[in-house]
């Protein structure tokens, strides 16, 4: 149990760090990147290129993750390379930095790292990042990712991988995405699972996958889902997920009509066009994005 129990631990130690650690024109920088000011790309770039911040540094994975948020192609190169650097003495943070890093060029969507991230991939890299890079190549290489996407949802496993999966296929308004979403939604024996689906109908925010969020406010949902993933305590089902599905609708609406399906579905076919958003606002991701193993969750 203990072996099992070690990544995690360094995961929590490399991520639980003072705010000393990210003193000066790193912290300003990440800060910035945070607050979607594009001038943070260059200046954390110019960081990261003379040395004075290191993805491989204390809480190195912000620094991908900062670079994903911007979509700032130039650093593509760079998080390319940190693919095939030596791998750290602490192996589970060095994962998950991978893993935030391979997000930040799915992100960005320079296919002129393709082959860097087709190397790492063949380079007998764990199971979980095969994965990650699989999804990553997807996006890069093909036209229409969505078929490749959803095959690599229906083989994988792991939890948490599969809502990074449906992430990514949330970045499509998709009939196909849109239905499989809505039966995860709606059938899956895992809350994870069901919460990233209703996260990632959010994310399409238009007219048909806010019909599919109101829809599921008359399920009975049941107490005793599956949950290895996402909670530290274990919330009554019953009401955590109508509850989660009105604020889904709230953010993207600007609306209040609880978890009454019927005023939802009104107000969205009279207020919404077809194929178009709720509101141009980005998806709020602050759910999903915290990692805690101590919360027994990666999100």
């Amino acid at each position: 149990m203990m072996a099992k129990h070690r990544p995690i631990a360094l995961l929590i130690a490399s991520l639980l760090v003072p705010p000393t650690a990210f003193a000066g024109e790193l912290s300003d920088a990440l800060r910035m990147a945070d607050a979607g000011d594009t001038m943070a790309g260059p200046i954390l770039l110019g960081l990261v290129t003379n040395g004075q911040a290191s993805i491989n540094g204390l809480n190195g994975h912000l620094i991908p993750i900062a670079f994903g948020k911007l979509k700032y192609g130039p650093a593509a190169p760079i998080l390319a390379k940190y693919l095939s650097a030596p791998v750290p003495e602490f192996a589970g943070p060095h994962e998950y930095t991978v893993g935030r890093t391979l997000d930040a060029l799915a992100e960005i969507g320079d296919a002129s790292v393709t082959n860097a991230v087709q190397q790492y991939l063949d380079s007998g890299i764990p199971p979980r990042l095969q994965t990650a890079a699989r999804r990553v190549l997807l996006q890069l290489t093909e036209a229409d990712p969505v078929p490749g996407l959803l095959d690599l949802l229906d083989k994988e496993t792991y939890e948490p991988e599969r809502s990074d999966i449906i992430e990514a296929l949330a970045k499509h308004k998709d009939q196909r995405v849109l239905k499989r979403l809505s039966e995860i939604a709606a059938e899956s024996d895992s809350a994870f699972m069901r919460r990233a689906a209703i996260f990632g109908l959010r994310q399409i925010g238009d007219k048909q996958s806010l019909l599919a969020l109101a829809s599921l406010l008359d399920l009975t949902f049941s107490k005793n889902l599956k949950a290895e993933w996402g909670w530290k305590g274990k919330p009554d089902f019953r009401t955590y997920f109508p509850d989660t599905i009105s604020m889904c609708l709230r953010q993207c609406t600007k609306q209040d009509f609880g978890t009454n399906r019927a005023q939802w579905e009104k107000w969205i076919k009279g207020n919404i066009e077809q194929g178009g958003a709720a509101n141009g606002s980005q998806p709020i991701r602050s759910e999903t994005n915290s990692t805690s193993s101590a919360a027994g969750s990666r999100r």
